[in-house]
Formats: C-alpha cells, sequence, structure tokens
C-alpha cells in the first residue's frame, strides 16, 4: 500500500497494561509476517483508547491494516473505528515526523476508489430491492468510513472530498 519509515517491533508494548494476560496472542501478532495479520490482529493493534501498540509500533502496521481495509472490506470492518481512531489520534505525529498522513489519506481514497469501481448487487436480490435497502455491495463500508473520519475529525478532508467527487 505505502512504504512506512518505522521500525518492525520486537514486541507490542501495551502502553496501558491492558493485555497482561494475553502476552503469548501479543508475541505471535508480532512474529507473524505482517501481511499474514488478520482483522483480529489489527484489532488488538489499534484498539481505541486501549491499543496494545505504541505510536512507534502502530505506526509500522498502517500499510498493512489499510491494505486489508480495501482489498477485504467486510473482514477489516471489525478494526475500522479502532484504526480510524488511531490515525485521528496520532495524525499531529503522522504529520509532523515523516508526513505519513499524506500516504494515510492517499490509502483511504485508494479504498473508496476501490470499493466504488464498479456497481454489484447482491446476489439472489432484486436490484431495486437492493438499491432501496442500502445493499450494493460495499456500500456499508463506505458509509461507515465516513461515519468514522467525520467522527474522529483529523481526516474529515477524505470523507468530503470523497462525497463531493460522487456525480
Amino acid at each position: 500500500m505505502f512504504d512506512t519509515h518505522f521500525c518492525r517491533p520486537q514486541q507490542l508494548s501495551d502502553p496501558h497494561g491492558d493485555f497482561d494476560l494475553m502476552q503469548e496472542e501479543l508475541d505471535a501478532i508480532v512474529r507473524k509476517a505482517p501481511g499474514e495479520l488478520k482483522w483480529r490482529d489489527f484489532k488488538f493493534i489499534y484498539h481505541a483508547h486501549l491499543p496494545a501498540a505504541s505510536y512507534l509500533e502502530g505506526g509500522y502496521y498502517l500499510p498493512w491494516a489499510l491494505g486489508l481495509l480495501r482489498d477485504q472490506p467486510l473482514e477489516a470492518s471489525e478494526y475500522l473505528g479502532d484504526l480510524i481512531w488511531w490515525i485521528s489520534e496520532h495524525a499531529a505525529d503522522l504529520d509532523d515526523r515523516s508526513n505519513t498522513i499524506d500516504r494515510v489519506r492517499g490509502a483511504l481514497k485508494d479504498c473508496f476508489k476501490k470499493w466504488t469501481e464498479s456497481f454489484e448487487v447482491l446476489p439472489d436480490e432484486p436490484a431495486s430491492y437492493c438499491n432501496a435497502n442500502g445493499l450494493v455491495i460495499n456500500s456499508e463500508i463506505v458509509c461507515n468510513v465516513i461515519d468514522e473520519l467525520l467522527l474522529h475529525q483529523s481526516n474529515t478532508g477524505v470523507a468530503v472530498e470523497f462525497i463531493e467527487s460522487i456525480k
């Protein structure tokens, strides 16, 4: 998705001490290749208000968390709110230290682009029913990302730009 200047962590430091009884699970996350991480791993790393990762540790995993969000939005919806919260919480650091925030915003724009490239309705449902009930593939994740971006405000420009691009 994008290169990061963050070093691969040797451990997840659990800065708030909330995962003492789960150290083996945190160690297993660090041992995995980043491309092997699943939604549950990212849920631990970016857990809202109680992340298992420090800023530097979480920064390393951003490209893969955003890549999973883009490529597997249904799976990634499990950690979406936590990820957007974490990005918002650290937006100033991501901007000041390496301008990573621009790459993160670009990755979010790529998500919107991929999710809205084509119009597909869920199988076995008439298109009129799907349109009336919001059952267009990826419509829910698009709405959820917009909601989270607006809720956490540091990246509202990404949501506004996407909304304005819809014609």
